[in-house]
């Protein structure tokens, strides 16, 4: 089920991707790309992602995939083969995390909400925190 979720989220921001490239193509600012993947592209699967987050290696691929075309369309370089490693480096220059992590830190950050009562949500019954300093 959240597969389909997933594909429709991702068949939405693709499209959304390739209207900002064809609308916003005289822009040609780095910082003014990368604003407006964020705002345009990105918000799509980033609402609540909490809840529906993919998990399976094929559909993280997927978001992933998408983010290096937006990447490259941010740098300019469409036409151009990244490796891993290279992608990465862009990803690094332009301050922002990989599509798997960036749902990490958000499960993470969720977690440290819920454990600390920052938000409504209550930790299960059946989970007991321990006290580190008791355990050594």
């Amino acid at each position: 089920m959240w597969d389909t979720h997933c594909e429709m989220l991702i068949r939405r921001a693709n499209s959304r991707l390739g209207l900002t490239k064809r609308t916003c193509n005289f822009v040609k600012n780095r910082k003014q790309r990368l604003v407006l993947y964020q705002t345009m592209v990105r918000s799509i699967f980033q609402h609540c992602a909490e809840v529906w987050r993919p998990v399976t290696k094929k559909v993280l691929n997927k978001f992933e995939g998408l983010q290096k075309r937006a990447v490259k369309w941010i740098y300019n370089e469409e036409y151009l083969s990244y490796p891993d490693t290279k992608y990465m480096e862009k990803l690094s220059e332009l301050e922002i995390l990989s599509i798997e992590y960036r749902f990490k830190c958000r499960d993470l950050k969720l977690f440290f909400r819920i454990i600390n009562s920052f938000t409504c949500i209550k930790l299960p019954y059946y989970i007991d925190l321990i006290d580190p300093i008791e355990v050594m």
